[in-house]
């Protein structure tokens, strides 16, 4: 009997405080999908440990290991990006047999100058730790000295984002907070999966006020490479101010979108562009065939060396672990250049718009990269522009612009080789823009703020995923 009234007792009990037990029960339903959600981890980890022991069991012949130097910012994504590398990553290269190499840096500066510094002496590849703003860092740092990277680069998948990575690999880099995506990309550095990708260079000069000479004005620039590009507007604030909203866990992005039409709509933003015609790659503008010449003298070399070195067959080969031999040499185009009359012609007209979402972005081809410009959102109110927000949302985490096909402008959108933009308006107190997810303030003299984009044609290797190897479903 005593049982029986004690069950009779909580019944009673949960059925007379139904708001603190509705509260309870989700607290309940949280807590199971954590705990699922850790036991589902671990035997993710537990998958591609078995993936990468795989390549550390293979004799070395005497050759030394791969060295990595993995490049870690401390601040990226408020520190917690070291964390899910040590734990999903850092184990997967010590199974693989990689002699691995970690510097810590203390902020973006300090990145860029490591960056600058390394080469084949200490490395033979990078492993950036960190979101686009960490990996524009190290771009920056290594165009700026030496006109490109001298080995393969990969990149975790740490930033809130990860826009610079979603228009690689959408397919593989489109959910968020996948344990899996985290393992792919230190697998595609274990397995030289290596892609070809071309960097924008954007130079900013930003007016400085100087106390010392009134009459003289002073500018800053600032100058970037990095893969993603550049946006401003309302739309980028909202996806800025979603991640200090983390307590609404699946709806935050809604519930942001929400309270910032309310709260925080300041209006239109207001360009002046030119810029010059598109060009996917041409003998003109084509930056890499001197370097395919060295790499066919260095194919050239090597194939032949694989034929006439007997003892080869009996010590085994020199090549570094974790190598792939390739009877194609990847650096040499394929195709015939052509000459395109039209590349880097300034164009006629110039590009007069407002709107509410401004994006350029890099797109990259398999000979070179453009810039794609869009602005959209002209005459917008703040409940149109929740709407608008709420269907990207709906769309996915993955989705940044606009699902709606008339939401920018036909007239307004180009592709070009390079651009040079003013801004004609911004709202009060809302004079920022985002490089590569790192925001920047023009200041209340953005007027005299003037903005350089190009699309280098420069290509480096990085290390990249092809896909996501395991299913869930298997587990």
């Amino acid at each position: 009997m005593f049982v029986i009234n004690k069950f009779k007792s909580i019944g009673t009990t949960l059925y007379n405080h139904k708001k603190k037990t509705i509260f309870g029960a989700y607290l309940l339903y949280l807590g199971s999908n954590y705990c699922n959600g850790l036991i589902r981890d671990v035997k993710i980890r537990n998958y591609y440990a078995k993936e990468a022991v795989k390549y550390g069991e293979i004799p070395c012949n005497g050759t030394k290991p791969r060295r990595l130097t993995i490049l870690v910012n401390k601040m990226a994504n408020e520190r917690k990006v070291y964390d899910k590398f040590k734990t999903n990553v850092l184990p997967l290269f010590n199974l693989a047999g990689i002699q691995v190499t970690i510097i810590h840096t203390k902020d973006g500066n300090e990145m860029e100058a490591v960056a600058s510094a390394l080469d084949h002496e200490e490395a033979d590849c990078i492993y950036v730790v960190g979101g686009d703003g960490t990996m524009a860092r190290v771009l920056t740092g290594i165009y700026k000295n030496k006109n490109g990277p001298v080995f393969p680069i990969g990149h975790f998948p740490g930033g809130n984002d990860n826009k610079g990575l979603l228009s690689l690999r959408r397919d593989v880099f489109k959910s968020h907070e996948d344990v899996r995506l985290y393992c792919e990309s230190g697998m595609a550095v274990i397995e030289e999966t290596i892609v070809p990708v071309f960097p924008v260079k954007c130079e900013i000069s930003i007016p400085v006020e100087s106390e010392s000479d009134n009459n003289n004005e002073k500018f800053e620039l600032k100058t970037l490479y990095s893969i993603s590009g550049i946006n401003a507007g309302w739309f980028p604030m909202v996806e800025e101010h979603k991640n200090k909203l983390w307590y609404w866990f699946g709806i935050k992005r809604y519930f942001t979108y929400l309270w910032d039409g309310l709260k925080r709509f300041p209006g239109e933003i207001g360009v002046n562009v030119a810029y010059t015609k598109y060009c996917s790659g041409c003998k003109k503008c084509l930056q890499d065939a001197p370097m395919a010449k060295i790499k066919r003298k260095q194919f050239d070399s090597e194939q032949s060396n694989t034929t006439v070195s007997w003892w080869r067959n009996l010590f085994g080969s020199a090549k570094k672990l974790g190598y792939q031999n390739s009877n194609v040499c990847e650096s040499i185009p394929t195709e015939s250049l052509t000459i395109n009359d039209e590349c880097g012609v300034p164009c006629d007209e110039c590009i007069v718009s407002n709107g509410i979402d401004l994006i350029i972005e890099n797109e990259i081809g398999s000979k070179g990269n453009w810039l794609k410009f869009l602005i959209g959102g002209e005459g917008y109110n703040r409940f149109e522009a929740m709407k608008d927000g709420w269907a990207r949302a709906s769309a996915g985490d993955d989705c940044f612009q606009s699902v709606d096909d008339k939401f920018y402008s036909e007239k307004t959108s180009f592709k070009a080789n390079t651009l040079e933009m003013d801004f004609t308006k911004m709202p009060n107190n809302w004079t920022q823009i985002w490089v590569a997810g790192e925001k920047i303030d023009l200041t209340e003299g953005f007027k005299k703020a003037h903005i350089k984009m190009e699309a280098t044609k420069q290509k480096f290797n990085m290390y990249l995923p092809k896909n996501i190897r395991l299913n869930l479903d298997q587990l």
